[in-house]
């Protein structure tokens, strides 16, 4: 099942833990990110953001621990495609993006569910936003800088360190 197709019943869960796991798996090469539109995004943040801020790719799971009307504990998780925080402070920001438009049914509703629950059960860290762009603020971005494409730019293969 796709996260498109996934829904998280608030009404009917009790959230009993919230935490983030580092991802193992987190790109540290430009390269390593995967999906075009994020590599792209990762290079404009790089230049648009002060030089004291990090901006890791995919850098933890958020995972939410819940029970069910059955009184069963259950997980959910999500990978954030960034975390944007300055290293000096204990807070930071959550970034997803898809080349998506809400078109009846909002196909990152799943990460939104989760990332609402992990600011209201994540004590640890100040979770200051998590922000979602769709296709529509992609193509915003684009227009405001030419130099991102997020549809058909190149795609970085180099080993460039993040």
């Amino acid at each position: 099942m796709s996260n498109k197709e996934r829904v998280l019943d608030t009404d009917n869960i009790n959230v009993i833990g919230a935490h983030l796991t580092e991802n193992p798996r987190h790109a540290t090469k430009i390269s390593e990110i995967r999906d075009l539109a994020e590599q792209q995004m990762y290079i404009l943040l790089k230049k648009k953001l002060p030089s004291d801020w990090e901006i890791t790719p995919e850098k933890f799971i958020v995972v939410i621990t819940f029970t069910d009307d059955k009184n069963e504990i259950h997980e959910a998780q999500i990978t954030p495609d960034f975390v944007i925080g300055r290293p000096d402070r204990n807070e930071i920001n959550f970034l997803e993006i898809t080349r998506a438009n809400i078109n009846g049914t909002d196909p990152k509703a799943y990460q939104k569910t989760i990332m609402r629950l992990l600011k209201e059960h994540y004590v640890p860290t100040k979770i200051l936003r998590s922000l979602f762009l769709y296709g529509k603020h992609l193509d915003k971005i684009q227009a405001e800088h030419p130099e991102v494409d997020f549809v058909n730019g190149r795609k970085v293969r180099e080993e460039v360190s993040i």
